[in-house]
């Protein structure tokens, strides 16, 4: 079955996890991605991993989990990936979307439609 990213089939999907709280929230969608990832659980081995993504506001970390999400099983245009490093990004990804994050200061970079934006 094809997952709906639309803003109010999700909400209305993810209304049973209402009682947790954010840190909660984290803390499911940390394990659950990597175990779809195929990575390790250790919290330490995560935290080294995670560096780069340090940049991203905190306002926005729950957005780019919810996109990484959407285009897991099918949900988005497929082919995606994630990456950082220091200025904007220059070479078009391997696949049809892509999020980059400029480790210098933070920007978040779309690429969709051929075009980074």
């Amino acid at each position: 079955m094809a997952l709906s990213c639309d803003p109010e089939t999700l909400a209305a999907a993810s209304k049973c996890f209402n009682c947790f709280d954010e840190g909660q929230k984290l803390n499911v969608l940390i394990y659950l991605f990597t175990q779809v990832a195929g990575v390790t659980t250790d919290p330490q081995t995560l935290a080294v991993a995670s560096k780069c993504f340090q940049c991203i506001p905190e306002g926005n970390k729950m957005n780019v989990l919810l996109y990484l999400a959407c285009n897991f099983g099918g949900g988005g245009a497929g082919g995606g990936s994630v990456s950082c490093g220091a200025g904007a990004p220059v070479a078009a990804p391997s696949g049809t979307c892509a999020l980059y994050i400029d480790s210098n200061d933070g920007t978040l970079y779309l690429y969709y439609g051929g075009a980074w934006h």
